[in-house]
């Protein structure tokens, strides 16, 4: 009875209604459990592929690392074409490991090596000194040529970044190097003597590979000392975009507040200021060198030692400075070092071609791992994005994951000298978590379940209104039905009390007022069996009957009903 009091004077709309803010009551609650926990899965996911990010980086750190402490291992003398074997009073002599062709190194997209002397002078291991030498160190006139190219490319690049002078002499012996080339091979052990008594005067009077730099020396070497000045007035607030730049990291406008809420958790201050190297250490070393820079016997191409008796040997201490790494303005990447012989500064280093340099390291690592379907890397310099590194996609969060799109998942430079080269890693997206499928199928069910009980509670409530609009047109009915009787029995009663009947017509009056009361009867009688039948408690006899019997009987009452 409470329940259909409770619908008492309920249309559908008010059920809509009362049930829309039950499915509310219901639903946010649980919606809000929901995102929490993928809330919280997505942040685990995070900091997952976070430490992912941060152990791909360390080997591609470790990886660099391994390749310039090769480089840094190489004494003064690899940047020379022949180096010392041996004990010095022996007098043999050999090719540089760096004099190979083509050029044999671990370093990818490593294009030469150079180095300048004291005096400002351009020099690479790959060709001997002087011209015309070719054929005594057993080298063919189209690998020479090869060489002399390499060479003067190197120059040329070193040149248009105003780091040495132009490299006209290269190109006038690169002309003349077919007559020098026939020439060589008839010159005989006496003609290679006199050419190292005559080595000073070679250099100065005819085109070489030392190239005398038309700057003063310190201008020359001062050069490299404004790429570490460039790079310091470049992170310190200059926004000049270099050559084959992507962008500006700031023009991406990256999510940096996953970042920075992760930096906030481990104790960091975003904001603080980057921490820059310590200072080289200076590492010293004894070198030797042949002090003439030709040999004074011919070899032949197969032989790697060069025995030469009357080329005395120079030994001498020299102070080698840590690799310093920039970033040259025509996109190539410059590494290289100071050292100190007898108080006179050389500078050695190679030239690096850029993207190759990061796409068969970085690119190749950051492939081969899982992140590459998640994430997004980009590797910048300063701030300027030299390379992107796009993943493939995977599988989005269901609900949440979206937020991480472009969304900064770590960032950090490499060690030095490497240290101006910055690795981010952007979100593309993050994979579900373990438990997210759990999370799902549960938030599937309990959506089935409420809409499902949601519907029944609907139908049950339209049931209900139904129910009671039938009781209600149920009770206005008998109402009419017992008023009518009621109402004939007191009028007869009425005439019967004041006299208004004759005698002859008092027995009709006393007939309809017992039919009337038989009719009154049998609404009663009918209304407490349907109470009775609503409670499931009136009792059924089940009697055979003739059908011409049961036509009677019907018959019998539906006229007395009638009358």
């Amino acid at each position: 009875m409470p329940l259909r009091r409770s619908f008492s004077g309920l249309d559908r709309r008010g059920l809509r209604l009362r049930l829309a803010l039950f499915f509310l009551a219901l639903g946010l609650p649980a919606l809000v459990l929901v995102l929490q926990a993928y809330s919280e899965l997505k942040w685990e996911a995070f900091h997952r592929h976070r430490v992912l990010a941060e152990e791909l980086l360390a080997r591609i750190d470790k990886h660099y690392l391994q390749l310039l402490r090769i480089e840094e291992s190489r004494p003064f003398t690899d940047f020379s074409f022949l180096n010392v074997l041996g004990d010095s009073s022996a007098n043999f002599l050999q090719r540089s490991v760096l004099a190979s062709y083509p050029v044999a190194t671990d370093i990818p997209g490593l294009i030469g090596y150079f180095q300048i002397d004291a005096e400002g002078r351009f020099s690479t291991p790959l060709l001997p000194t002087g011209k015309g030498n070719q054929a005594v160190y057993g080298i063919p006139e189209t690998e020479y040529r090869q060489r002399l190219e390499l060479a003067q490319t190197v120059q040329h690049i070193l040149h248009n970044n105003r780091l040495v002078s132009t490299a006209r002499r290269l190109e006038d012996e690169r002309q003349q190097v077919t007559v020098d080339a026939t020439t060589a091979p008839h010159r005989t052990d006496r003609a290679a003597a006199e050419s190292d008594e005559r080595a000073p005067e070679i250099a100065s009077s005819q085109p070489g590979v030392r190239v005398r730099d038309e700057q003063p020396q310190d201008a020359v070497q001062a050069a490299f000392d404004r790429l570490e000045h460039a790079g310091l007035q470049r992170s310190s607030g200059s926004v000049q975009q270099s050559a084959g730049s992507l962008g500006r990291i700031e023009a991406l406008q990256l999510d940096q507040r996953f970042q920075a809420e992760n930096e906030r958790q481990l104790g960091l201050d975003a904001k603080a200021p980057r921490v820059p190297p310590k200072k080289n250490l200076v590492r010293k070393e004894r070198s030797r060198l042949p002090a003439a820079a030709e040999p004074g016997l011919q070899d032949s191409a197969a032989a790697n030692l060069y025995p030469s008796a009357g080329t005395p040997i120079r030994t001498f201490e020299s102070e080698l400075d840590r690799y310093q790494f920039s970033l040259l303005d025509s996109g190539e990447f410059v590494l290289f070092r100071n050292v100190w012989r007898a108080g006179e500064r050389y500078i050695q280093g190679m030239l690096i071609a850029q993207q190759p340099f990061l796409q068969e390291v970085v690119g190749a690592m950051f492939r081969e791992g899982t992140l590459a379907r998640m994430s997004d890397l980009l590797v910048a310099y300063q701030g300027d994005v030299l390379a992107l590194f796009g993943g493939a996609g995977g599988q989005h969060y269901f609900s949440g994951g979206d937020d991480f799109h472009g969304s900064l998942l770590f960032r950090k430079a490499l060690s030095a000298p490497l240290h101006e080269l910055s690795l981010l890693f952007t979100v593309t997206s993050l994979p579900a978590g373990t438990g997210g499928s759990i999370i799902l199928w549960n938030a599937v069910v309990l959506l089935l379940v409420l809409c499902g009980g949601l519907l029944l509670m609907y139908r049950l409530g339209l049931g209900q209104i139904e129910l009671v609009r039938q009781q209600q047109d149920f009770v206005s009915a008998v109402s009419h039905e017992l008023k009518t009787p009621l109402t004939s029995i007191r009028m007869y009663a009425e005439m019967l009390l004041q006299g208004w009947v004759s005698d002859e017509k008092r027995q009709n009056c006393y007939r309809y007022i017992f039919h009337e009361g038989e009719r009154l009867s049998r609404l009663i009688e009918n209304l407490l069996r349907l109470a009775r039948l609503q409670r499931n408690e009136l009792p059924v006899r089940l009697e055979p009957h003739k059908v011409g019997v049961l036509q009677q009987q019907i018959g019998q009452r539906a006229a007395l009903q009638a009358e």
